[in-house]
């Protein structure tokens, strides 16, 4: 047991570290980012007040490209095809992938040219306007048509495509799906107690909704119904939401919130954020990107923050969270779950794999389960919690600062 545990804690230390944090990419300077993307050794961003931003080298230098742009704000991005497309309250503009020339405008058709938020769905873009509802092209270069039959409310500051259906988020009509690629639209509202949505995303069946104001919502019925999951998040703006795997991660003014239980729990990851007000949010398969108000650009490797909240063994019966909150002083709850009734042992290490002491221990029922654990005895420190039964055994890294 001791070996196992031992082994655990070495793979824990070199593929997270103790000292895992965001770390600055050093512009875009004074800016407030409202859009990321990272794309094909780039990073994108788009930003209120200083047009149009983008690294090629993970944040050593930036280049501005702002030719061919009207005003300073870039409010909504997206990768269609080869075409970078933004949006402006001027309009939309498009270039190539490579950001070889000027910004294009593509115009014709709209009525409305303040533009929020993108999406796509097959050969069709849509674009959601702040006022006019949303429009509808083939991609850069064709005219738009104005979509909005069933749409009461035309402020949509959000926009997500899963599968065959798009969801519109409205600036105080909640949420409008459509099953017809745009044609048409009827709001999902059921159970959404803020309807200011600003974001969504999906995992597996599940869409994620965030709001200004009440946190997050999910939906396991394709938007039917939403259930309010804010468990461990201490702001309820949500700026941006991401998912990878069965793990979504959220951009609120406090920070960077991520969820390994379909919401059930939040765990807060600032460590390194100078700036803890997040305005964007993105992911490639091995880096995070946040978006900050005039502080930039940040970046942490993606696996600092969804390999937390995996379980240390291949165990499907029961499930240990990470404590929240986390690093913290004296005091973190340890929540975990067990399907069964069955034997249960939750103890305490230090980095060598050294027990502590015992924190739990005894027969459980089937159920939810949170501890209330007081370290006000121990130096600062990276610190291990286990928990045990007789169907294999779980562990998480904990970080104690004084």
């Amino acid at each position: 047991m001791k070996k196992t545990l031992w082994l655990i804690f070495l793979t824990l230390i070199f593929t997270g570290g103790a000292f895992a944090q965001w770390t600055t990419m050093n512009g875009p300077n004074g800016a407030q980012i409202k859009c990321i993307i990272p794309v094909s050794g780039k990073v994108f961003v788009g930003t209120a007040n200083n047009k149009f931003n983008y690294t090629t080298n993970d944040g050593a230098t930036w280049i501005n490209s702002g030719a061919g742009l009207i005003d300073n704000g870039v409010y909504a991005m997206t990768i269609f095809g080869t075409s970078v497309v933004i949006g402006t309250n001027s309009g939309i503009f498009y270039n190539d992938i490579n950001i070889s020339g000027s910004w294009t405008p593509t115009n014709n058709g709209l009525t409305n040219f303040s533009i929020s938020a993108f999406t796509s769905i097959g050969t069709k873009l849509l674009a959601g306007t702040y006022g006019g509802g949303v429009f509808i092209s083939n991609g850069p270069a064709t005219d738009w048509v104005q979509s909005n039959l069933g749409l009461t409310n035309q402020t949509v500051i959000g926009l997500l495509t899963k599968g065959s259906d798009i969801y519109a988020g409205t600036y105080g009509g909640g949420v409008f799906k459509s099953t017809n690629q745009g044609s048409s639209w009827f709001a999902v509202n059921n159970g959404l107690i803020n309807q200011y949505v600003p974001s969504f995303t999906f995992s597996g069946n599940t869409i994620y909704c965030g709001t200004y104001g009440a946190g997050v919502f999910r939906s396991t019925d394709d938007g039917a119904s939403w259930v309010q999951i804010n468990n461990g998040l201490t702001n309820t703006t949500i700026n941006g939401l991401v998912s990878t795997g069965n793990k979504v991660i959220a951009a609120t003014q406090s920070g960077v919130f991520a969820t390994f239980n379909s919401g059930g729990t939040w765990v807060q990851f600032n460590t390194g954020l100078s700036n803890q007000f997040i305005t964007a949010l993105a992911i490639n398969a091995t880096t995070a990107y946040a978006g900050t108000d005039f502080a930039g650009a940040w970046k942490r490797n993606l696996t600092e923050i969804v390999s937390v909240g995996n379980n240390s063994s291949p165990v499907s019966s029961f499930r240990l969270y990470q404590n929240y909150p986390n690093p913290f002083n004296p005091e973190t709850n340890i929540s975990f779950y067990l399907d069964k009734n069955t034997d249960v042992k939750l103890s305490l290490y230090d980095a060598s794999g050294k027990l502590i002491r015992p924190l739990q221990e005894g027969f459980f029922t089937a159920g939810d389960y949170s501890l209330r654990v007081n370290l006000q005895d121990l130096q600062s420190g990276v610190y291990f919690y286990s928990l045990e039964t007789k169907d294999g055994t779980l562990t998480q890294k904990m970080i104690l600062i004084k």
